[in-house]
């Protein structure tokens, strides 16, 4: 019910929803799983976002063509996450601004990054 309060108070106050994010996109939840992805897998980082300030990889090729996939999204503040869902209702309780630890799994290594999330639409 929080979420619903600030939404419509924000809608009344500047007409539009801002939204927190990270400046990227993910896999879909069917391809992750076929991929055997426990988490939420990168697809691309935007230019300049908060995600590429932070480090935050992509999925690639290399020069032989190989797709070598980006960070896979494990935890928010400790959080569990396990699907682009559980991802997007994690950073909901957040405003633009505020700094999460985000729980990466990269090259078979736990990273942790801290990002400030920034206005999404």
């Amino acid at each position: 019910m929080d979420t619903v309060n600030r939404i419509v108070t924000e809608l009344i106050r500047s007409g539009k929803v801002t939204r927190p994010g990270l400046g990227v996109q993910v896999a879909d939840e069917q391809i992750a799983q076929r991929l055997g992805v426990s988490g939420v897998l990168i697809v691309d980082v935007a230019r300049g976002s908060a995600a590429a300030r932070a480090g935050i990889q992509p999925t690639r090729r290399d020069n032989t063509g190989r797709v070598r996939l980006g960070d896979i999204i494990t935890a928010v503040d400790g959080k569990k996450i396990e699907s682009p869902n559980d991802l997007f209702l994690a950073l909901e309780k957040y405003r633009v601004g505020e700094f999460v630890n985000i729980t990466v799994l990269r090259n078979d290594k736990t990273v942790q990054l801290r990002i400030a999330l920034e206005a999404v639409q």
